[in-house]
């Protein structure tokens, strides 16, 4: 990848390492990882506050975190008093961890009892129905997690007896736990999965939790290893805060990373968020993948584009950095997607500042690049009906974690997509281009706004997980420009295609007023191939002419037009949905190379159309487009 720069415009190339950085859990780390600060010894709480934090805490409970108070009591209020259930359901996350941890959070800022017996009695109906639960997944490790939170908070709540059953029951889970480390299966090798985060999460948790509190349950290895596998977490991240699963699967698993950085630092005195430059970035990926309006997501791999959630983890990173900026966007979250704040909501009286001084969010600058995965986010305004455009053409997984990889071995890309020139499209509240979702049993180059060449793209698409994926064959951005709201890049997949030598993407983002993709393609081998476009989008799809064609969804329409290649040589049609992808306007060009010239224009319905006129000179294209007192030439 080499970025373009100009006046204003700076892209900075993060450093990765190299394969020899690998790590791979074989054996338990050497004892002493883990060492326990000494004020906090034989002392509840401890995991992530003590006792003579509780007095500040409920007074910012009370005062500038009560919005997540009254979230908290919005979302889980209604669940208090009643007797724990094992529903084996997503309701087991609820009483095992978000709405018991937020009860003991509740309990120390209204001081009201019921809040305290309710999660005393959950915590203790898990320990004694554990054979019920526990196993090697997410759910069990987050009710592993609340156990040991309530135990914490809530210690003198409990009879010596039930500490004593909880010590137990949490010790069982730490060990139970510890041994899965080792046996090599999808998520022991790789430090950038939510499930390796969310089982360190509940080992941590467990471990610290119970540390010399019992001499007959030794925990210290547990403990150490715990801090030795984040530390791992911590090096595989990429510096840039990117996520390769997506925007959807940060919000869905991330907060075990912010949590067990905190938890780590609190008890140990050592921040392993201060060794990586990620934990600053990391807020900034969510921000900047997200629509205009704050209400849906930009979402490439399994992530979806729903809402965003659990964006209290923010509070972290803008409480460490004085990011006054980040503090606006979160308010600005919480106004105006409360939904979005269920699951972790407690957490939000612990890390928001709610006392910093806000900066206007429009201050930030309308683009964002991260070079680990060769992406960027770029918008036309930070108003909700700004025009917002996502171009991705990288390496599945990203580059730190593909420079990881030993010799032969691959590394664990479940969740990406076949995505490489890939772009997403919002404008005026709707998304005009769209991904495909989370796909589980085929993950095709065809879901996506693309192009295929004999109706493929790359290695490894066709199956629920896009793996093993070759890093030779990876595509590149070769160039990208970026300047307030315009983007010049261009996607180099001609190593990706297994059907075609030549594979470039040229995208203009001009202004956020139009979109004009240039595509050039060559099979390599002088035969005949089909070359076709797609662009997926659930609308009313027309078509004006035969180079013209548009698709409305309410208000919004997006028209397009190929001004380069003559009608005949196009078959276009629109298809119907396939799999979890849209319905897609499909152009294909049947030849031995093949060239798309496409102007993509989002409007609202009673805006005029662009003037738009080829040029031609010699081999080279160029397109006029006339926009009212100005006309740009792209050539």
């Amino acid at each position: 990848m080499r970025p373009s720069a100009s006046a204003g415009l700076a892209l900075a190339l993060l450093l990765v390492g190299s394969a020899a950085d690998a790590q791979r859990l074989t054996t338990p780390p050497a004892p002493g990882a883990f060492s326990l600060r000494p004020e906090l010894v034989g002392q509840h709480p401890r995991l992530h506050f003590t006792a003579a934090d509780i007095p500040a805490l409920r007074s910012a409970g009370l005062g500038p975190r009560s919005w997540f108070l009254d979230r908290g009591k919005a979302a889980f209020g209604g669940y208090q008093g009643d007797p724990p259930q094992l529903l084996h359901d997503w309701h087991d996350y609820l009483y095992g961890f978000w709405a018991q941890v937020f009860m003991d959070l509740a309990f120390l800022v209204e001081e009201e009892q019921a809040w305290a017996d309710t999660a005393r009695a959950w915590a203790l109906f898990f320990a004694r129905n554990q054979s019920e639960w526990l196993a090697d997944d997410l759910v069990p490790m987050d009710i592993t997690s609340g156990m040991a939170l309530t135990y914490d908070i809530l210690y003198d709540q409990f009879s010596p007896s039930e500490r004593g059953e909880l010590r137990a029951a949490l010790y069982e889970a730490a060990d139970f736990i510890y041994d899965r480390f080792f046996v090599g299966q999808y998520w022991t090798e790789d430090f950038q999965n939510n499930h390796m985060h969310n089982r360190i999460h509940g080992l941590a948790h467990a471990a610290f939790a119970i540390y010399g509190d019992d001499p007959l349950l030794d925990v210290q290895p547990h403990a150490d290893l715990a801090v030795h596998a984040f530390a791992a977490v911590v090096d595989w991240l990429p510096e840039d805060g990117s996520s390769h699963e997506g925007p959807g699967y940060w919000d869905y698993g991330y907060h075990w990373v912010v949590r067990s950085a905190k938890l780590i630092a609190h008890v140990t005195g050592d921040d392993p968020a201060a060794r990586n430059p990620h934990f600053a970035n990391d807020h900034l990926f969510r921000i900047y993948m997200t629509a205009p309006g704050w209400q849906r997501t930009f979402g490439i791999g399994d992530g979806g584009d729903g809402e965003p959630y659990n964006a209290e983890t923010f509070a972290v990173p803008i409480a460490a950095h004085g990011d006054a900026h980040g503090a606006a966007v979160l308010r600005e979250l919480m106004q105006v997607a409360p939904s979005g704040f269920y699951q972790q909501v407690a957490w939000g009286l612990l890390w928001y500042d709610g006392v910093m001084a806000d900066a206007p969010y429009a201050e930030l600058p309308l683009w964002r690049f991260w070079p680990d995965l060769e992406m960027f986010s770029i918008r036309s305004s930070w108003l909700p009906d700004a025009t917002a455009l996502v171009f991705k053409c990288g390496p599945p997984g990203g580059h730190r974690m593909q420079s990881l990889r030993e010799g032969d071995d691959w590394v664990n890309i479940a969740h990406d997509h076949p995505d490489q020139n890939h772009l997403l499209l919002f404008s005026h509240g709707s998304f005009l281009a769209e991904d495909d979702g989370y796909p589980r049993d085929q993950k095709l180059s065809r879901s996506h706004n693309t192009v295929t060449v004999d109706g493929v793209g790359g290695p490894e698409e066709g199956t629920g997980w896009y793996q093993p994926f070759p890093y030779a064959q990876t595509a590149t951005l070769d160039d990208v420009f970026l300047a307030g709201a315009t983007a010049l890049a261009t996607g180099n997949a001609s190593a990706l295609y297994l059907h075609a030598d030549l594979a470039l993407r040229h995208l203009f983002f001009v202004e956020g007023e139009y979109l004009l993709l240039a595509d050039e393609l060559d099979g390599g081998d002088g035969a005949d191939h089909d070359f076709d476009w797609r662009l997926h989008k659930d609308g009313v799809w027309a078509t004006v002419d035969p180079s013209t064609f548009t698709v409305t969804d309410g208000p919004v329409r997006l028209w397009l037009r190929f001004v380069t290649t003559a009608p005949a040589a196009m078959a276009a049609s629109v298809l119907p949905a396939e799999l979890t992808a849209a319905p897609c306007l499909s152009v294909v060009q049947r030849a031995p190379t093949a060239r798309f010239v496409a102007l993509l224009v989002p409007q609202y319905l009673e805006q005029p159309q662009l003037s738009v006129t080829p040029l031609a000179a010699g081999a080279a294209v160029g397109v006029r487009v006339d926009r009212g007192e100005r006309s740009d030439l792209v050539v």
